[in-house]
């Protein structure tokens, strides 16, 4: 054994009369006891050498606290651990063999199945909770987050063209030159030095004006469209 249960109020009403060499002679005599896990032979002239101390001691302590038998000095506390802490041993080697320690299925403290045991009340001045109390919603709903408003940017460099955005202009500007107008489109606001929120929106409106400008009549020569002025796009549709 490399560990057992000291009982220090037993230990003091049991030793105080000893003096400090008895007492650790006791002591010692009680380890070498645990730690060979056997009964301590007869012979206290050996015992007094393993132990360091007198002779005379330590018969002194064998006859106090122990129980010659069968030519062994026994101590009832001493088996009475030992017997236990090899019981623990077995147990668990058995366990081992066995794929490991086996499932409780009922509770220590009442005996009840695990799944069975009622549910314990934390708080015992708390009332049980009523199927009105359940329904029940906080008063102050909070309030949906508003959506965050985009910052705006200068135009990306380089700003590229995706295939959604080719698909896109096919189907609502198929009379606009796409990459020269989007060449256009970012001289123009790089020149500017603006800022907006969404460049793909700008971009999209750019080239819905382009396809106007592009389907309205040539006689004569003709005003470059203001791309500046964006009252044009409010009944355009989603984009």
């Amino acid at each position: 054994m490399h560990y057992y249960q000291h009982h220090i109020g037993d230990f003091i009403r049991d030793t105080s009369c000893l003096s400090d060499e008895q007492c650790m002679a006791y002591m010692r005599l009680i380890w070498l006891y645990y730690e060979s896990e056997q009964p301590l032979p007869n012979n206290p002239r050996s015992l007094a050498f393993r132990i360091g101390a007198s002779e005379e001691v330590v018969s002194l302590i064998l006859e106090a606290f122990f129980k010659l038998e069968d030519g062994a000095w026994r101590h009832t506390r001493c088996d009475s651990e030992i017997a236990e802490y090899k019981a623990i041993c077995n147990r668990n080697k058995t366990n081992g063999k066995a794929g490991g320690r086996p499932k409780k299925t009922q509770s220590v403290s009442d005996g009840l199945p695990e799944e069975t045991q009622p549910e314990p009340n934390r708080n015992p001045n708390q009332y049980p909770v009523t199927s009105n109390q359940e329904d029940q919603k906080p008063a102050a709903a909070e309030a949906a987050p508003k959506p965050k408003r985009k910052t705006k940017s200068a135009l990306p460099t380089p700003f590229l063209l995706s295939t959604d955005m080719a698909k896109w202009a096919r189907e609502r500007a198929p009379s606009v030159d796409l990459n020269l107008e989007t060449e256009k489109f970012c001289n123009h606001w790089r020149s500017k030095g603006e800022t907006r929120a969404d460049w793909l929106a700008t971009w999209y409106n750019w080239m819905l004006r382009a396809q106007e400008y592009a389907k309205q009549p040539r006689q004569g020569k003709q005003a470059e469209p203001d791309f500046d002025d964006i009252s044009w796009a409010k009944d355009l549709g989603p984009l």
